[in-house]
């Protein structure tokens, strides 16, 4: 929708002002993804398959890093690069920080490609247990990217 639920939580009082851009940006960006899944006939972005995160399948995490990924990369302008132990099972998965995973998918990515990458990662996040290997899917989003550059010329 386009309506942002600003959580008191996560603004910043400062001299008694409130401050939460990097918030709003966060937020605005996956409006503005949403959107963009929308022109390349993608349907609404993200949409997955139960609305409680715990029940989410591993369809449904790949989907939920890949936009909070984003979202991080693109509103808060955070660049996450450093090698970490990724999860390799659900509870793991679960349990995780989708905003610091998902940002840390995408980083390399965006770092290499810019918004050509952002219609290919919308349309292809991780499937199945790619979830669990993201260099793999790293590689794939490449080959994609790379690919369809190929043929536009």
């Amino acid at each position: 929708t386009d309506v942002i639920i600003l959580d008191t939580n996560k603004v910043a009082y400062i001299g008694g002002r409130v401050r939460c851009n990097v918030y709003l940006r966060h937020e605005f960006t996956h409006a503005l993804l949403n959107r963009k899944s929308q022109e390349l006939g993608n349907g609404r972005w993200p949409r997955y398959s139960r609305v409680e995160r715990n029940y989410f399948t591993l369809d449904d995490y790949g989907m939920q890093l890949v936009s909070e990924g984003l979202a991080t990369y693109i509103g808060n302008g955070e660049r996450n690069r450093n090698n970490i132990k990724w999860p390799s099972n659900r509870e793991q998965l679960y349990c995780s920080d989708q905003h610091f995973l998902g940002n840390y998918l995408v980083t390399n990515i965006m770092d290499e490609f810019g918004a050509a990458a952002i219609p290919v990662m919308i349309k292809n996040p991780p499937r199945e247990n790619e979830i669990f290997h993201p260099v793999e899917w790293q590689d794939r989003i490449r080959e994609l990217i790379i690919s369809s550059q190929r043929s536009r010329r």
